[in-house]
């Protein structure tokens, strides 16, 4: 399966080919929060005169002066954040009309300024001198990092809200600034003066410069925007009624109104224009990232305001080409703006040629190595799904992803399978019972398509943690994961089916009544907040808390009710049963023995009759934690639970009674029955008291199976550890004489030590024993039970010395080190 950690890195943009810059001197780690200095009153500047170009070159300081606040304060007050703007706005919009060249040079210093230089740029500079030199000689001034100035984009905590508020105003400042001047017979000039200037400081090789220069720019298009747009919509207004009247007089007065309408959105495109083509077209591509993500950020804001100009596929193609940018940021930048435009439907049908285009790609990310890519190029084709953009064969390694480590990955594949697979049709009728029978079907032909793989892969541990995590991910969608009498009915019925004699193709195969058996019980614990993952640091809510409860409530009804049923009806199907006997654990104990007492006493007779039945490990341990959990229980039938317990562990006791053990442990068929029998008497022993149904001796049987080559190690550790449960149980019961113990602990420990010092024994054996030599061990040091003899200690001694002699790293698992560790 193809997964983002194996996909090729995306393609990269060559130095060469960016027509930007880099400095390689902007790092710093001096924040940059701090007032610019302010000049001393009394201070004089001096005035350097009009210089030629060649002047220019040999000396800087004739076309850059330090700054002087008296000539140049624009900047200083927009960005005084108690200054009232609008005042400030008309103020310089008056200077423009009466002051041009002094207004062009201060708004020229203003972009320099928000870039954090510290120079002032003159009149006659400005008007008669060369841009490029000047760009030159601004960007050879700085002597500040990326960090250190007004707009840095990576700020963290305080730092970053000042920057946040900084940018605000100057948004604020450039809307409101060509709000005030867009009738002004000056406004023409205005605006090819700034986007001249700041094509020109785009160029520098200061990425403060080319950063805070682009910002100005795309702030101005805003502006623009801001102007055009209502225009726009007055302009499609008045054609509704010029199509709609009748009045030959209205139609002129309306004509004539739309052509003036038309010419200043017309001027108004153009300068939007210029914009783009000055700035925007150079700055795409800048050779760092953050320039690169502000400026599709910025594209994609101008195609949500102005979609009439903007949102077309002469724009929309610098989306696509950057769709394989080399950095996750800009990536994801483009993919948000995608994803914005196209929740309105309108705009989704104008990109539906651009979408066409670039599909491949598009579906190429949601394997991106970056996961915050991935999870957003999941979301686009969510979207796609939605707008009936994607063909049946496109998209189908995102239900793949529902498994990801990643849990934003993960749910956002989720959200993709609820609206690709489970989507109601809402043009058409659809009986509930059957749609519900169909998502389930789906649900399990879901995970049948995708298990292998992710098996193979290592993605997920093992099958129940598969289902798992896909209900886990889907069961907020998906009504039909509480429906539990649907379950019920197909898993029953299904059954019922095949007794009778039925074709199959009338019920469900057995592999998916084992999956759906699997569906059952994880939608059961999400329903309870098992399956939900906690928020760090956040407890539920009250709400939350009431609706598991009342969750508990219904499955201990309508699951609890038919459970004995249930068991009863897979109780030879070792993979079907296994979930349903982990059920009860989920249900409110209290209801459920007080409302559904009889159900409750069937159900322990069925798990009676599965325990007794099954000889695998893992079943015949859940039985044992559902009862012990079923024993702990806040409800009237604890006596009923312990009396159970000790029927159980009499009737195995009983049954290993029965072998004869030293003859029988030579008849392999008889073995196995002895080693059935002793595991489930162990497992019981592990969870309550059953000490007292143990009162045969096994030192021989323990002594033959672990110290002899040929012995059965299974059988011999399980003893063994049967042996140390009673022990530990009598321990704990005071009123069983204490030398019987402390003879069982002894007979342990001399056992131990005679198999972990045995050159006949197994290696195998060994390991088998060594957990519960460290059990013994750390307890005798806790004083929980006596301490071994010197002796003991020395054979102890003796085979971690010669487990570390022996340096068998490739053999030994986390496990064994951890007891060796613990013995030494």
């Amino acid at each position: 399966m193809k997964t983002r950690r194996n996909l090729k890195r995306p393609r990269s943009y060559a130095e060469k080919d960016l027509g930007s810059y880099d400095s390689q001197t902007e790092d710093s780690d001096v924040p940059w929060i701090k007032k610019l200095p302010t000049p001393k009153k009394g201070r004089k500047y001096s005035s350097a005169g009009r210089s030629s170009r060649k002047k220019t070159s040999q000396n800087s300081q004739n076309f850059v002066s330090s700054l002087d606040e008296k000539e140049c304060n624009l900047y200083r007050s927009v960005a005084n954040l108690k200054s009232a703007l609008k005042q400030i706005v008309k103020k310089f919009a008056k200077k423009v009309e009466e002051a041009e060249e002094k207004s062009l040079t201060e708004i020229t210093n203003f972009f320099t300024q928000t870039a954090g230089s510290k120079k002032y740029i003159k009149v006659d500079q400005i008007m008669d001198g060369d841009k490029d030199e000047l760009e030159e000689d601004v960007t050879q001034s700085y002597d500040l990092s990326m960090k250190q100035y007004p707009l840095a984009p990576d700020a963290k905590g305080a730092q970053a809200k000042a920057i946040n508020k900084l940018s605000k105003r100057l948004r604020d400042f450039w809307g409101k600034l060509i709000q005030e001047m867009s009738d002004s017979e000056k406004f023409d000039v205005f605006m090819d003066h700034c986007f001249e200037w700041l094509k020109c400081l785009c160029k520098s090789k200061q990425l403060a410069l080319r950063h805070a220069c682009s910002s100005n720019a795309y702030w101005i298009v805003e502006g623009l925007i801001a102007i055009a747009s209502p225009l726009q919509d007055e302009i499609e207004g008045k054609e509704k009624q010029l199509n709609s009247t009748k009045a030959k007089g209205t139609k002129n007065k309306l004509s004539k109104d739309i052509q003036d309408l038309e010419g200043r959105v017309q001027a108004l495109n153009e300068f939007m224009k210029k914009g783009f083509e000055s700035v925007f077209v150079h700055r795409y591509r800048d050779s760092k990232p953050v320039v690169r993500e502000l400026s599709l950020s910025s594209l994609g804001l101008w195609m949500k305001s102005y979609p009439t100009y903007f949102l077309k596929n002469d724009f929309l193609k610098y989306f696509g080409w950057c769709l394989s940018d080399e950095d996750a940021s800009v990536r994801l930048a483009v993919l948000g703006a995608i994803n914005e435009l196209m929740q309105d439907e309108e705009k989704v049908e104008v990109m539906g040629s651009f979408v066409e285009r670039f599909m491949p790609r598009f579906l190429e990310m949601v394997d991106d190595r970056d996961s915050a890519v991935a999870c957003r190029a999941v979301e686009t084709a969510t979207i796609f799904v939605r707008n009936d953009l994607l063909d049946d064969d496109q998209g189908s390694n995102i239900p793949a992803l529902v498994w990801d480590h990643n849990d934003d990955v993960s749910a956002a594949a989720a959200e993709f399978v609820l609206a690709d697979t489970f989507a109601a049709d809402e043009d058409s009728e659809v009986d509930t019972d059957a749609k519900a029978i169909d998502d389930l079907k789906e649900i399990v032909e879901l995970f049948k398509d995708n298990y292998p793989a992710l098996e193979e892969e290592g993605t997920v541990v093992n099958f129940p943690a598969a289902v798992d995590k896909l209900i886990s991910a889907i069961f907020s969608g998906l009504p039909l994961l509480q429906d539990w009498k649907l379950f019920n009915e197909t898993l029953l019925s299904s059954s019922t089916k095949k007794k009778k004699g039925r074709s199959k193709s009338a019920s469900w195969e057995d592999d998916q009544l084992e999956i759906i058996s699997y569906i059952l019980l994880s939608s059961i614990k999400v329903a309870c907040g098992v399956g939900l993952k906690p928020v760090k640091g956040k407890k539920r809510k009250k709400k939350e808390e009431d609706e598991i409860e009342k969750n508990k409530k219904r499955i201990s009804k309508l699951i609890g009710k038919q459970l004995p049923s249930l068991l009863n009806t897979y109780e030879a199907e070792g993979k079907t049963i296994l979930p349903l006997v982990q059920l009860p654990r989920y249900f409110d104990l209290e209801h459920y023995a007080s409302s559904e007492s009889k159900a409750f006493k069937q159900t322990l007779k069925a798990l009676k009759s599965v325990y007794l039945k099954h000889v695998d490990a893992e079943i015949l341990t859940e039985i044992v934690r559902t009862v012990g959990c079923l024993a702990n229980g806040d409800h009237d039938l604890t006596e009923d639970i312990e009396q159970f317990i000790t029927d159980l562990s009499t009737i195995v006791a009983q049954q290993l009674s029965d072998f004869d053990l030293k003859e029988s442990a030579k008849d392999p068929d008889e073995l196995d029955g002895i080693k059935t029998a002793v595991l489930r008497l162990k497992l019981l022993c592990n969870g309550r008291d059953c000490s007292a149904a143990v009162n045969m001796d096994f030192k021989e049987l323990i002594k033959t199976h672990l110290v002899d080559v040929d012995g059965d190690y299974e059988l011999g550790s399980d003893l063994l550890e049967l042996e140390y449960l009673c022990a530990i149980w009598g321990f704990l019961n005071e009123e069983e004489a204490s030398e019987t113990v402390e003879h069982r602990i002894n007979f342990l420990y001399e056992t131990i030590g005679h198999v972990l010092a045995s050159p006949n024994t197994s290696e195998k054996a060994k390991r088998k024993v060594c957990k519960l030599a460290a059990t013994l061990f750390i307890s005798s040091i806790n004083g929980r039970i006596p301490s071994p003899s010197e002796g003991l200690r020395e054979n102890f001694k003796s085979y971690v010395a010669s487990v570390l002699e022996a340096k068998e790293e490739d053999s030994m698992d986390l496990e064994f080190v951890t007891n060796i560790a613990s013995l030494a």
